[in-house]
């Protein structure tokens, strides 16, 4: 049975009444029965977030390694064809197990001096300019909300989140 049947079981059980006393007539063994059936229901919910809580961590300390195992051989792999375009020297080299050419990349722009470039820019292609978008610091917002500044659009929310431990 699911808590929620549980619960409405239980909602049912307190609703008999006796009609001309309006005592409760309800099964009490039936009660304490839909109780511990809660209160294991409950437990056994808990247990199981506990245990997918492991499980996540278990996955996210793996995923952690993996990287770091990646990183290692993307550095090696770096550092490998850093040496063989060393070593090679602009020279294309064949066999009939590997090609080895040099191609040209499409050209990229490199900027050494960014403030000289940028007053240019500000001058002659202001289009070249890229402006980000203002953001809210919410914790800022959030002291003035506390000391009773009204700030329009913005109010200090209570939520609730249920812990297991």
């Amino acid at each position: 049975m699911t808590l929620y049947k549980i619960d409405q079981a239980l909602l049912d059980l307190m609703d008999s009444t006796d009609p001309e006393t309006g005592e409760w007539v309800g099964d009490p063994d039936a009660w304490e029965q839909l109780n511990m059936e809660r209160e294991a229901k409950l437990e056994n919910t808990a247990l199981f977030i506990k245990d997918l809580r492991a499980q996540i961590a278990a996955f996210k300390n793996e995923v952690r390694t993996l990287q770091r195992r990646q990183k290692v051989l993307e550095n090696r792999e770096t550092w490998l064809l850093e040496n063989l375009k060393r070593s090679l020297n602009g020279q294309n080299f064949e066999t009939a197990r590997c090609a080895l050419k040099f191609r040209k990349n499409p050209e990229t722009v490199s900027v050494s001096d960014l403030e000289a470039t940028m007053r240019w820019a500000e001058t002659y292609a202001p289009d070249a300019i890229r402006y980000a978008e203002p953001e809210l610091k919410k914790n800022d917002l959030k002291i003035l909300l506390k000391t009773g500044v009204p700030v329009p659009g913005c109010e200090l929310v209570q939520e609730t989140r249920l812990e297991v431990r």
